[in-house]
């Protein structure tokens, strides 16, 4: 999946900025997809809910891998996450935004003024995006390609950013 994406953004293109939206990635030092891209700066998205002394993020990488790609790591913003309506029942829903999951999967990556999506089901895993043979799950995706200020709107609002060491 990851080469056909590779393959519509052009192995000519320079990838500045790669945007991650999972709920899950490998568990081991690599963080495997990332290595198809010739060093991007790496967004991670993730959420946060407030624990006992601290706020608590869910990111679901390990710290060999945080440690090796140093990201800006992206808290969605919690209206994103409950919706964005202005009713009674949304404000209710925000208080049970720790109980939510982010189950989200979308990719996008910036060269230049030109940007290009991958969004469907594959989470940011060997197994999903670049395993071949009875190694490789099955997902599908929808990639898109243009402006980049176009594929920006499609990320999730970003509330603030903490450091990667944080995490």
């Amino acid at each position: 999946l990851l080469k056909q994406w590779t393959h519509e953004i052009g192995n000519q293109k320079h990838i500045e900025d790669l945007h991650i939206v999972s709920p899950f990635f490998d568990q081991g030092g690599r963080m495997g997809p990332v290595s198809e891209f010739k060093k991007p700066y790496i967004h991670l998205y993730l959420t946060e809910r407030l624990g006992k002394s601290k706020p608590e993020y869910r990111l679901s990488v390990s710290k060999q891998a945080l440690a090796r790609i140093h990201p800006e790591c992206c808290v969605i913003s919690n209206r994103w996450m409950v919706g964005n309506t202005q009713d009674s029942e949304a404000k209710k829903k925000a208080a049970d935004i720790k109980t939510r999951v982010l189950h989200a999967k979308m990719y996008a990556a910036r060269s230049g003024k030109f940007g290009w999506a991958l969004l469907g089901s594959p989470n940011f895993t060997n197994r999903a995006m670049v395993a071949g043979g009875g190694q490789r799950n099955a997902e599908a995706a929808i990639a898109l390609r243009g402006k980049w200020t176009e594929i920006a709107r499609m990320l999730p609002p970003v509330e603030k950013t903490v450091p990667w060491k944080e995490i």
